[in-house]
C-alpha cells in the first residue's frame, strides 16, 4: 500500500511528538535570499534564510506551539515545499535516545520505498538530522510532481519536519530547499 505525502507528515509528525552559501544580507536590495522568522508561540522563533521570489503560506498555532510553512514559485508548479515545526517540552527532548530522528526519517523512507532508500545526514551550525531523496509520483493540489526530498532536522529546541516536491530530481529548487533548511535556527524568546 503506497503512503501518500500527507500521511507521511502525520507519520513524522507522530513519530516526533510521543547555512546557506554564497548569499547576501537580507537588507542588502540585490539579495538573493532574506532571513525570514516564524514565531512559535511564546517560546521564541524559527528563523531560515529563504530565497526570496518564494511566496509562502504560514499557519502558526497556539497549542501545541508550532507552524506549517508552504513555499512555491510564482511563476511556476514545478516545485512545492512544506515545513512543519514540532514541539516538545525540553524534558521529553532531552530523554529521547540519540539515534531516533534517523529510525524516524528511516521508517518513513522506507513506508515509500525501502529499496531505494539513501539517507543523507545534514550537518550545518544549527540543524542536525537526515533526509532522503526518491522518485515518487505525487498529485498535490498545486500540481502533480515526480520526486520527493523529505527529512527532518533538530534544532536543539524544536524539530522541523520538510517535504519538497519537484519535476526534476536535481532541480535548483532542491537544492535551494535544503539550504532553507541548513540554514534554520531556533531563536529562544528568553
Amino acid at each position: 500500500m503506497k503512503t501518500t505525502k500527507s500521511h507521511m507528515t502525520l507519520l513524522l509528525l507522530s513519530l516526533l511528538l510521543f547555512c546557506g552559501t554564497g548569499t547576501r544580507s537580507a537588507q542588502d536590495p540585490s539579495a538573493t535570499v532574506a532571513t525570514r522568522s516564524y514565531k512559535v508561540s511564546t517560546m521564541g522563533s524559527v528563523e531560515m534564510l529563504v530565497p526570496v521570489h518564494w511566496q509562502e503560506n504560514v499557519r502558526l498555532f497556539e497549542v501545541p506551539p508550532a507552524f506549517t510553512l508552504a513555499y512555491r514559485l510564482p511563476t511556476t508548479k514545478d516545485f512545492y515545499m512544506k515545513v512543519t515545526s514540532a514541539w516538545e517540552s525540553q524534558q521529553e527532548r532531552a530523554s529521547r535516545d540519540p539515534g531516533w530522528l534517523r529510525r524516524a526519517v528511516e521508517k518513513a523512507g522506507g513506508a515509500l520505498d525501502k529499496k531505494n532508500l539513501n539517507l543523507i545526514e545534514i550537518k550545518s551550525p544549527s540543524a542536525k538530522g537526515y533526509y532522503f531523496q526518491l522518485k515518487d509520483k505525487e498529485k498535490l493540489p498545486i500540481g502533480e510532481f515526480k520526486f520527493l526530498l523529505e527529512g527532518v532536522v533538530d534544532l536543539g529546541n524544536i524539530t522541523v519536519v520538510f517535504s519538497a516536491y519537484s519535476n526534476e530530481k536535481d532541480s535548483h529548487e532542491l537544492v535551494e530547499a535544503l539550504k532553507v533548511i541548513e540554514s534554520a535556527h531556533f531563536a529562544s524568546a528568553n
